[in-house]
């Protein structure tokens, strides 16, 4: 009964929060005006710059072959374990891919391709084994 007054009164705060700033986002005149030339340049120069397209993509086939591995015995032995390591492997080659690529450990480490996919490993490592199944 204490759960289901806290979602209700959790749903109530943000059913009010979006009608707060959806009223204020409402209100504004948005003019949307469509990419130019040099919007487009700069991106795919910020694209070409940190290799993040390269280093996804490589990461990406890693990932497919560790997925194969794991179809076999590698995979039986590693048990509950499967997701947790496909993940932490795909943190791993992001991490690496981009350092091959010529971008220093710090900003490897803090790209989004690495960050992206540490944020997957940390979301199965807590539900794997912090999430109690019913």
């Amino acid at each position: 009964m204490k759960n289901k007054i806290i979602y209700l009164l959790l749903f109530a705060f943000l059913a009010l929060a979006l009608a707060f700033f959806s009223s204020f986002a409402l209100s504004q005149d948005m003019v949307i005006y469509p990419p130019t030339e040099q919007d487009w340049a700069l991106f795919l120069a910020s694209i070409k710059g940190t290799k993040g397209i390269a280093s996804l993509g490589g990461a990406a086939a890693i990932v497919q072959l560790l997925l194969y591995l794991f179809r076999s015995d590698l995979g039986i032995l590693l048990g509950k374990w499967r997701l947790v390591a496909v993940t932490l492997l795909t943190t791993l080659s992001a991490a690496l891919l981009l350092k091959l690529s010529g971008i220093d450990w710090p900003s490897a480490i803090m790209h989004g391709t690495t960050l992206s996919a540490f944020q997957v490993f940390i979301h199965q490592f807590y539900k794997q084994f912090f999430i109690k199944k019913d």
